[in-house]
This record gives structure tokens, C-alpha cells and sequence, in this order.
């Protein structure tokens, strides 16, 4: 049972994260869970496997009590059964005889929790432009190829065949327009 603190809280493989799971089909900063009303959204950071929500590949979603979560390869289940914290309680505690105030947190350990933050959203920002940067290429090469295929449509059309296809009886020869005999033209 991991508790979940009322604050955006990262998942990953890298001892950065505050969930932190040792297994190599989890990316170093895999995903993060945002507080939300009432519970919890899980947004994906570019992660290689990705996160599922009941059996459902998601990029975010709101999670509600009962839902299991795959980040493969292990499954979580989200439940809302404890109580939050009374925020008031500490304090209260604290006032009684015999007990110790309690620890409030460093501004260090505060900029050090803002900047783990900053560092994974960095992060899934330069995951993402990569996929970005990945689909362009191929993009250009698609288009490089169809660039191809229409200029030997072209060739054919050159040579008189107006519709692209080859003579009956003759599917396994081509003729394609390499040069030109007559010097001497425009």
C-alpha cells in the first residue's frame, strides 16, 4: 500500500521519483498522478509502455476508486477507503504534554521537490519532441517516396501511356524515360 499525499506525486525508475519502482519496463520518469478533486488524475510522460487504465491505454486520466492501473508490469489498484488527514490534527497533537511539534518541511527540501518536478516535466517535454521529430521523418519519407511514384507516373504518361499501366502481355517489363536522343532541343 503506497499512501498518497495530497500533492502531484511522480512515478518512475529513477530514485528521483517519489514512487519509485525498480523494473526496467518502467521509464525512468514514467507518469504522474495530479490531485484533483477528490482524488487523483494519472497523466503518461512519454513513457516507452505507456500507462493503462482498467485494461485502457491513456495519455491522462481521472482515476475512481477501484481502478487497476498497468504500468507493466505491475497493476496497481486505486482505492479511497482511509480517511484523508485532518489537517488540523498535527497541531492539536503537538499541544498535548509530552509530544514534539510537528517536522515542517525545509524550504531545501521544498526547492528540491520543485525541481524534481521541473526536471521530469523537462523531461516528458524532450520524450514527446523526439515522437514529434520521429513522425516528421517518416512523414518526409512517405512523401519522398509518393514524390517518386508520381514522377514515374509522369514518365509513363511521357511516353503515351495515359493511364499508368503496362501493355497486356508485357507486366514484367517497364520503360522509363532516362534521356533524350536529340541534343539539339529546348
Amino acid at each position: 500500500m503506497f499512501p498518497l499525499p495530497d500533492r502531484l506525486i511522480s512515478i518512475g525508475r529513477h530514485e528521483d521519483n517519489d514512487l519509485v519502482f525498480n523494473e526496467s519496463e518502467i521509464s525512468r520518469y514514467h507518469a504522474q498522478l495530479i490531485p484533483d478533486t477528490g482524488g487523483f488524475i494519472i497523466r503518461d510522460l512519454g513513457s516507452r509502455n505507456g500507462i493503462h487504465v482498467n485494461e485502457r491505454r491513456t495519455m491522462e486520466c481521472k482515476l475512481n476508486p477501484g481502478d487497476r492501473l498497468r504500468l507493466d508490469p505491475l497493476i496497481l489498484l486505486y482505492e479511497q477507503d482511509f480517511p484523508k488527514p485532518d489537517r488540523a490534527a498535527p497541531v492539536a497533537a503537538a499541544k498535548r504534554p509530552g509530544l514534539a511539534e510537528p517536522a515542517r518541511p525545509q524550504p531545501e527540501a521544498e526547492l528540491a521537490r520543485q525541481n524534481r518536478e521541473l526536471t521530469v516535466r523537462l523531461d516528458a517535454a524532450q520524450q514527446m519532441a523526439t515522437t514529434v521529430d520521429q513522425r516528421v521523418a517518416e512523414l518526409e519519407r512517405q512523401q519522398h517516396w509518393l514524390q517518386q511514384q508520381l514522377t514515374a507516373l509522369e514518365q509513363r504518361v511521357a511516353v503515351g501511356d495515359p493511364t499508368g499501366r503496362e501493355p497486356a502481355g508485357l507486366e514484367t517489363m517497364k520503360f522509363v524515360v532516362i534521356g533524350r536522343t536529340d541534343t539539339t532541343g529546348p
